[in-house]
């Protein structure tokens, strides 16, 4: 975040994302990040 904070110009980082992923053991876990993916862009994209 320090990095972040002291690289990127404030008008485009929109903020940190703070969560725990599940690790991608199977199918099934990769496909359940990617869908969080996904949704995490969608959302930003509609701001």
């Amino acid at each position: 975040m320090k990095l972040c904070r002291a690289s990127v110009s404030p008008e485009y980082l929109k903020g940190f994302l703070m969560a725990s992923w599940l690790e991608c053991q199977d199918e099934w876990a990769f496909r359940l990040n990617c869908a969080g993916i996904d949704q995490f862009a969608d959302a930003l994209e509609g701001e």
